[in-house]
């Protein structure tokens, strides 16, 4: 009985270590990562125009994801996208363009992976439009 529970503990402790070892590894993810947003930020912001009304920067919550910075879309694209049906083939033809990182092979990979990105793409880019910021503004 009395080595079970040294067992019991000694495996108690062990799993508490692994625990502690992979919330470690992510912190030191978490800060590589945003460590990795502001690099992108500077290149964009000195490439393309202030972040928030030029670009933006989307993080799908993933870190084996990149994260991916749209710029502002032309308004013919913007009104071409309004005025369409918005399925998934307009949409596309409406984020891709926009998308400047990362490359268009890796944003495709990334759109089969994750089916909502484009979703969110297009709303960070209506965002860039000013659309939602009166809402916003009333709050």
């Amino acid at each position: 009985m009395n080595e079970e529970k040294e067992t019991r503990e000694q495996h108690h402790n062990r799993l508490l270590e692994l625990r502690h070892a992979r919330q470690k590894e992510r912190a030191g993810k978490l800060k590589d990562r945003e460590i990795e947003r502001m690099e992108l930020a500077e290149r964009f912001e000195a490439q393309i125009g202030a972040e928030g009304s030029e670009f933006a920067i989307y993080d799908s919550g993933h870190i084996s994801d990149p994260l991916v910075v749209v710029k502002r879309p032309q308004l013919v694209q913007w009104t071409k996208y309004e005025q369409s049906k918005q399925t998934p083939t307009d949409r596309y033809d409406f984020v891709a363009p926009s998308v400047v990182h990362p490359p268009i092979d890796e944003w495709n990979a990334l759109r089969e992976k994750r089916v909502g990105i484009e979703i969110a793409a297009s709303n960070l880019m209506a965002k860039l439009m000013g659309l939602g910021q009166e809402a916003e503004a009333g709050k």
